[in-house]
């Protein structure tokens, strides 16, 4: 037990120094291109500036979603750690190119660096959700993903908090390109910690291969029995990308507008814009942990898709809602119940595939995380020609194509362990014994399946059964 507990704390450790990295480079991702470098290229492009925020995107986008599966490919067939290290310099070199083209106000240094920062930052996301993936037992990684998750969204407040706080201080609250120069380049002062702690992760081989590797959500017979010649945990794991890729498209056409979307028609500052995207992560992480003790209460799969429905209808909602006092309430819950689903989903996913496939599993998922970059492009057109409006509809519509492909699945999942063992009590029924098992009631936890109040009442009883067959003469213990 010492062993397999010294072994936990291990990647335990890992885990957190992983999240910590993860941490580091979310925040500087949302510091130097999140809302406020929409803002900026909005500004750089002048009349054109939806596209160009939705072409950059789209470039982001499509470059991520084509090497997705090559580098997961890559990050099965090489220690994961090991390929972290090869990633950093490259990674670091989109960066420096990408901040190069902010302050000269260069498109071409922004698409280039975007064209290597992009790939980069799809391998580090396979690879780091991989390695807390294989660090974690089946019991846990519904709860550890939803936590790498919710650093995710925190560092996704923190960078506009930053933002925010900065523009403050400096007591400025208008789009002007030097101010947006100085505030986008505040990611500088962040990344040579990513660099740092990249370099203290320990290369481990997955918890499932060694001792502490607890036991599975799933029966492997349930996900190893054929339909049409596909393994059922394949036919489930195709069937989730499909729908969450789906999803994701029809977000693409909206969620990058969104702060454009006030700040044009309700006038945001870019005080007002900073404060928006610190509270938007913060709500959909409040929302994550009501969306996991729904998936405890009524299963994985059928919580998901409740959030997913629910989701649609604030943004059907959001179409016609004019009043900002409605807006506003409508985009917080929007964001909230799609993205609450995202960690069980993940999860669920981890939980059928085998291990030696989560690296490129990890980066078939992020397809679904980046193909929105990809419709961007088409948002961007829709949005400059009709109206933010006009986009949201078109992502409903697609939200609700992809809900309905979600709900097939629920005659195809196996019975889930922890939701129909682990969290049920269960009362055995009398079983023939010669010493049954005695009741208590101060509910120390022995079970209750005998009808006998105490064990030296027990005891009585079996000696007056033997006593009655004849037992009597013989002698229970020897003196």
């Amino acid at each position: 037990m010492e062993d397999i507990s010294a072994q936990r704390q291990s990647y335990e450790s890992n885990v957190n120094k992983v999240l910590g990295v993860y941490f580091l480079s979310v925040a500087t991702r949302e510091i130097s291109f999140g809302a406020l470098f929409d803002a900026y290229l909005m500004n750089l492009g002048g009349s054109h500036g939806n596209v160009l925020v939705g072409t950059v995107e789209s470039v982001r986008g499509l470059l991520q979603m084509v090497l997705s599966y090559p580098l997961g490919m890559l990050a099965d067939r090489m220690p994961r750690v090991r390929l972290c290290f090869y990633n950093i310099p490259f990674f670091t070199l989109g960066f420096v190119l990408l901040m190069s083209g902010i302050w000269l106000d260069a498109r071409w240094l922004i698409y280039t660096g975007m064209a290597v920062w992009a790939p980069c930052m799809q391998c580090w996301f396979s690879s780091s959700s991989a390695i807390v993936a294989d660090s974690c037992t089946p019991e846990t990684r519904t709860a550890t993903i939803a936590r790498m998750s919710n650093v995710q969204l925190i560092a996704g407040a923190s960078g506009p908090l930053l933002q925010c706080i900065v523009l403050f201080g400096m007591g400025t609250d208008h789009w002007e390109m030097p101010l947006l120069h100085m505030v986008l380049g505040l990611g500088c002062l962040i990344w040579p910690f990513v660099i740092m702690g990249t370099f203290s992760f320990k290369e481990l081989p997955p918890m499932e291969k060694t001792a502490a590797k607890g036991r599975s959500r799933f029966q492997t017979a349930d996900l190893d029995r054929v339909v049409m010649n596909v393994k059922v945990r394949w036919w489930l794991a195709i069937a989730l990308q499909v729908s969450t890729t789906v999803t994701s498209i029809g977000a693409g056409m909206t969620v990058k507008f969104f702060p454009l979307f006030f700040r044009v028609e309700y006038g945001f500052s870019p005080r007002d814009l900073c404060l928006l995207s610190f509270t938007y992560p913060l709500a959909m992480a409040a929302m994550q942990k009501v969306s996991l003790a729904a998936s405890v209460k009524m299963g994985r799969m059928e919580a998901s898709i409740l959030f997913h429905f629910l989701g649609t209808a604030t943004l059907f909602a959001l179409c016609v809602a004019k009043p900002l006092y409605l807006a506003l309430p409508l985009y917080f819950l929007r964001g909230a119940l799609m993205n609450a689903k995202q960690p069980i989903i993940t999860a669920i996913t981890m939980d059928l595939v085998t291990s030696d496939m989560r690296g490129r599993w990890s980066s078939i998922q992020s397809i679904a995380g980046f193909s929105w970059s990809g419709s961007a492009f088409i948002g961007g057109w829709v949005a400059q020609s009709s109206g933010y409006r006009a986009s949201f509809a078109v992502t409903a519509v697609v939200y609700t194509v992809a809900g309905l492909m979600f709900v097939p699945l629920l005659f195809m999942f196996p019975n889930d362990r922890e939701s129909q063992v682990l969290h049920t009590k269960v009362t055995p029924q009398p079983t023939p014994r010669n010493f049954p098992t005695p009741m208590s009631n101060n509910n120390y936890g022995t079970l209750a399946d005998a009808g006998i109040p105490l064990l030296d009442e027990a005891i009585e009883c079996e000696v007056e059964t033997m006593e009655g067959k004849g037992s009597k003469d013989q002698p229970l213990l020897a003196s």
